[in-house]
């Protein structure tokens, strides 16, 4: 009937629709249509450009959440993570708008996240030398050059890929977003685990989180409790934070559950490193500074 308030979903429907990959889909993009339909406080004052922007930015949120999205449905086992998940990205790209990625298994996480770190270390120092030599200051000259080199033979392709990922990742603040790693495998103690999740920054080290979504069984079981409960202090002393959820709880309410951990995440001191452009942009002066040095010596 007119004027009355929608019916409000139960949490059964509420899990129904984000443990469907399709349904799920439908919910963040109705969602970003329905943020980006409102008017802007800040308005350029040209209404083409307005549109533009409001396009835009409705494309860009929508389509670094649908990545996300099928990552989940991909490497996500259960219908619990799932929830838990889908309800995580939801605060995150619409509620506080931290940038994350989600990832699937890796073979050793401690090994990934230090090859991840110096990877995009590796690309920044590229980068300035490139500036440098190139007299270019801007990712979208890099990638001119390496479409170049691409085209030319002089770069293989795996390499060329590498690196067009590297720059697509700068542009969305890789360096400071957090990396949501699906069941990881790791060594804890000389024993390998694979948690439902690990939560790292590449900027900051320090900030490293466990996410275990316990199943509903998980209570009735006080082995599994009692061992669970030893691994977690072996994982804070490996310098991690755990949190954990238990089934029935993401069940009742993934919308609450997935807020704290997002509100938790938001709470922590995280430190940030300068986005590609500007890192890449202070190796060029640091290069020029070097030079101008050798060449007064």
């Amino acid at each position: 009937m007119d004027g009355q308030e929608p019916r409000r979903l139960s949490s059964r429907e509420l899990n129904d629709i984000l443990i469907h990959q399709g349904r799920t889909i439908q919910l963040f993009k109705g969602i970003a249509q329905r943020i980006f339909a409102e008017p802007d406080d800040e308005l350029s004052g040209d209404p083409e450009v307005d549109k533009a922007t409001k396009y835009v930015t409705e494309q860009i949120t929508f389509s670094g959440a649908e990545s996300n999205i099928k990552r989940v449905f991909e490497y996500a086992e259960s219908p619990i993570e799932r929830a838990f998940l889908n309800a995580v990205l939801l605060k995150m790209s619409f509620e506080d708008t931290l940038s994350a990625s989600v990832y699937g298994p890796v073979d050793d996480l401690d090994e990934h996240m230090e090859d991840t770190v110096g990877e995009y270390e590796g690309f920044v120092r590229w980068m300035g030398a490139f500036f440098y030599y190139r007299n270019k200051r801007s990712v979208f000259d890099a990638e001119a050059e390496l479409n170049d080199w691409l085209s030319a033979g002089r770069m293989p392709e795996y390499a060329f890929h590498n690196s067009i990922q590297m720059l697509g990742a700068g542009l969305f603040d890789f360096v400071n977003a957090f990396h949501i790693m699906i069941q990881p495998t790791m060594k804890l103690k000389g024993k390998t685990i694979r948690p439902d999740l690990a939560i790292w920054v590449p900027a900051d080290p320090t900030v490293k989180i466990i996410v275990e979504c316990d199943g509903f069984e998980y209570h009735s079981d006080p082995t599994a409790f009692q061992r669970d409960r030893v691994r977690d202090r072996q994982l804070m002393e490996a310098g991690f934070r755990v949190r954990r959820y238990s089934g029935s709880e993401i069940f009742k309410d993934p919308i609450g559950t997935g807020r704290e951990l997002v509100d938790y995440l938001h709470s922590l001191p995280v430190a940030q490193r300068p986005r590609l452009q500007e890192a890449a942009l202070e190796e060029l002066a640091s290069i020029e500074a070097e030079r101008g040095s050798n060449q007064r010596e």
